[in-house]
């Protein structure tokens, strides 16, 4: 599996990456740390605790890190979430946690399915 397979298998914009970063060794790196953030537990973990300040940033990291990365399959649910999060106020959270658990499960297998290959 190259790179760029793992970048579609995750839904992924991998050309845009590469322009950016313009180094596939350093994304490499970079995309095989993802599974260690602690971004996507620290949001979990802070809803399941109904801590929305904690949510939120937790959210905004992950956007953030999506983003750089260009993961756009994920970023573009926790960017949602971000501003839903954003009043720092209880809402409704259940459908986009869904879509960027999917997300996330869905990405990090792609990027042990590259490691492993």
């Amino acid at each position: 599996m190259t790179l760029k397979d793992c970048y579609m298998q995750m839904g992924a914009d991998y050309e845009e990456t590469v322009q950016r970063l313009r180094s596939e060794s350093l994304i490499q790196r970079i995309i095989l740390k993802f599974p260690q953030d602690p971004s996507y537990q620290e949001l979990c973990q802070a809803l399941a605790d109904g801590n929305i300040e904690v949510a939120f940033r937790a959210a905004h990291t992950l956007k953030g890190v999506c983003q750089n990365l260009g993961f756009k399959n994920l970023y573009e649910p926790s960017a949602e979430l971000t501003e839903r999060l954003r009043p720092l106020q209880e809402t409704e959270t259940d459908d986009l946690m869904q879509k960027v658990t999917e997300e996330y499960n869905r990405t990090v297998k792609a990027i042990e399915d590259f490691q492993n290959a």
